[in-house]
Formats: structure tokens, C-alpha cells, sequence
């Protein structure tokens, strides 16, 4: 369900992305004169703070195959509950 929710965010801030993916080019270009400052560095780093909290984040891959039910392995089967475009919702 978070994994919904943050997609479902991460969708609804792309365009801010965009913008700063703009401002990362013009603070980069070779025209600005604080290239090689510590102000620069500075925005650079925000920019990329920004960046990383704002993205879109994978559900991981858990890798669990089967587990041990009354002393016995038991396989796990994954189960599609609720498909939805971006994030299906899945049931072990």
C-alpha cells in the first residue's frame, strides 16, 4: 500500500523533477561565472537531496521462496489480489 501511495506521489512531482533537471543544466552550463564556486557546489548538492527524496523508489525484491509452517518448508506462492497500472497488490 505505501509503495502505492509513493508512486502515486512520485507521479504528481515529475514536472518539479523536470524543473530541477533545468536548473541543474544551467547551473552546469559553461556560461555561469560561479561555476567553480562553493555556492555552486552548495545548490548542487541540494539539487541533488531533492532529487533523491522526490524519485520514484522500486519495490525490492525479497527473495523469499518458502518458509517453515509446523517443523515442514513450505513454497510460498505469490498471488495478484488487485492489479493496478503501476503497483499490483500482491498476497503470500
Amino acid at each position: 500500500m505505501l509503495y502505492l501511495l509513493q508512486n502515486t506521489i512520485a507521479s504528481s512531482i515529475r514536472p518539479m523533477r523536470q524543473s530541477l533537471r533545468i536548473v541543474r543544466a544551467t547551473l552546469n552550463s559553461a556560461a555561469n561565472p560561479f561555476i567553480n564556486t562553493e555556492l555552486h557546489k552548495s545548490n548542487l548538492a541540494w539539487l541533488d537531496v531533492i532529487e533523491q527524496l522526490s524519485g520514484a523508489h522500486l519495490k525490492p525484491e525479497w527473495g523469499i521462496h518458502e518458509t517453515e509452517v509446523n517443523g515442514g518448508a513450505v513454497e510460498i506462492q505469490d498471488e495478484i489480489v488487485l492489479k493496478r497500472s503501476h503497483c499490483p497488490i500482491h498476497i503470500l
